[in-house]
């Protein structure tokens, strides 16, 4: 006896989703600051806290948890008049002084050699974030190529990078020590020619999500982070930067 299997077929339409997108660079953190008084929407000032440190190039984010919902807000510090600190952005969240605010760092040509040194994106907030891909981007006054980190010798120990869950429990994720390596998981690369004034580039995407890609998003649970291991001597590179990409989820 022959069985015939009939197989039901479903249109499925993918949908597109809705809820706030992240775009932050791994950083290194260099101090924890807070408002003296709650921020308001739309203003180009802040008023922090007495002995915040800040000058004039320095970088914060401020997190806080509005109306139930995950927010942050970053930029760059125009000036400073005492605790008065201008901002080159406008503010979008009217946070609180319960709000956490970050003096952070995004330049990643650092020293590891001697002591590794762990830069870490962690969840703040009270619901899942899915990691969806990352953007290198490395500028040096050298001439690069698959052989090379930017302009430098291939590294010894490479930068990794890891998924951290707890002190016990970590998901390694890769080790590159050339922009070969590199290439070989991202596929998108570009290397630029002496532009601008002479620096070299190579920018590299490497995505999770994404049927065609690696098919799963990375994700963050409240208080676990992606974090990067520099193992090496980077200070010879003009500038080594990360974009972290993906989306607070619903649940």
């Amino acid at each position: 006896m022959t069985v015939v299997r009939i197989k039901d077929e479903m249109d499925v339409n993918v949908q597109d989703q809705v809820t706030k997108s992240l775009s932050l660079r791994m950083s290194r953190i260099l101090a924890t600051l807070t408002l003296a008084v709650d921020a308001i929407v739309g203003s180009r000032t802040v008023t922090m806290t007495a002995g915040h440190g800040l000058t004039a190039g320095d970088r914060i984010i401020m997190i806080e948890t509005l109306d139930y919902c995950p927010s942050l807000f970053y930029a760059s510090v125009i000036s400073v008049a005492t605790n008065v600190i201008t901002l080159d952005t406008l503010v979008t969240n009217a946070f609180t002084t319960s709000a956490i605010v970050y003096q952070y760092d995004p330049e990643l040509n650092l020293d590891g050699s001697t002591t590794p040194i762990v830069v870490s994106l962690e969840n703040p907030f009270e619901c899942a974030v899915d990691i969806t891909r990352f953007i290198f981007h490395i500028t040096d006054g050298t001439a690069m190529d698959d052989g090379t980190f930017g302009g430098l010798s291939a590294l010894t120990y490479g930068v990794a990078m890891r998924k951290y869950t707890s002190a016990k429990e970590n998901e390694h994720l890769w080790n590159v020590k050339t922009n070969g390596e590199i290439s070989e998981m991202c596929f998108d690369t570009r290397y630029d020619e002496k532009a601008p004034a002479g620096v070299y580039g190579f920018t590299a995407r490497l995505t999770y999500a994404g049927q065609s890609k690696h098919g799963v998003a990375i994700r963050l649970q409240p208080g676990e982070a992606i974090q990067m291991i520099i193992q090496d001597d980077l200070t010879g590179l003009t500038s080594f930067r990360c974009k972290v990409q993906g989306h607070i989820t619903d649940n």
